[in-house]
């Protein structure tokens, strides 16, 4: 049965009755076990396996939505880090981004790879207040003598930190996030970029 506003101070009433209600009920019981079969639970389960995939699905949407902003501001980083590059014998990219951690640090390195070709960058970033560096480096960039291990040796401390890695990528991670400017100051001495 169902009721709703037809005027002022006036209510309809619609209710099913006899053999229809019957028919109805037959209905919408055959709707649930219907439902319940597609989501795979007992009749009596389905409210509670509606709930968690509705709140699936908000976390679904939260995911997307931030991953969205993730990819703008990773397109963003990118074309900020691409257009400060320096030129040695290769170009080399040193900066810092916000949020990072280190998968998506190395992936950043990935499209800066792909963009520059041949080339290197030393990366640095803040994710829960835990600082983190990267070097990274192409093949002609390491035969020319950028060697990401030996390079975050060096500038690690800088974060209260260590790390090192082969000569092509190196991570370290710290305990000073203030340090950051410092790691990658040293690392342009190194690189002898100033």
């Amino acid at each position: 049965s169902s009721e709703s506003s037809v005027g002022a101070n006036l209510r309809r009433i619609e209710a099913i009755t006899s053999f229809d209600a019957l028919a109805y009920l037959n209905d919408l019981e055959k709707d649930v076990k219907q439902s319940a079969q597609a989501l795979k639970v007992k009749p009596q389960d389905l409210p509670d396996k509606v709930g968690l995939l509705t709140q699936k699905i908000k976390e679904l949407e939260h995911e997307l939505k931030t991953a969205k902003q993730s990819g703008s501001q990773a397109s963003d980083d990118l074309n900020r880090l691409l257009s400060s590059a320096y030129e040695l014998s290769y170009p080399v990219v040193i900066g810092v981004v916000e949020g990072y951690d280190s998968s998506s640090l190395r992936e950043l390195w990935d499209r800066i790879h792909q963009n520059l070709g041949e080339g290197a960058a030393v990366l640095a970033t803040v994710k829960d207040g835990a600082p983190l560096l990267l070097a990274a480096a192409s093949k002609k960039a390491v035969e020319e003598g950028f060697h990401a291990g030996n390079l975050i040796k060096q500038i690690a401390p800088q974060i209260q930190g260590g790390g090192g890695g082969k000569p092509s990528m190196a991570q370290a991670g710290g305990k000073n996030a203030q340090g950051i400017d410092q790691a990658l100051d040293e690392a342009r001495r190194i690189l002898e970029l100033k």
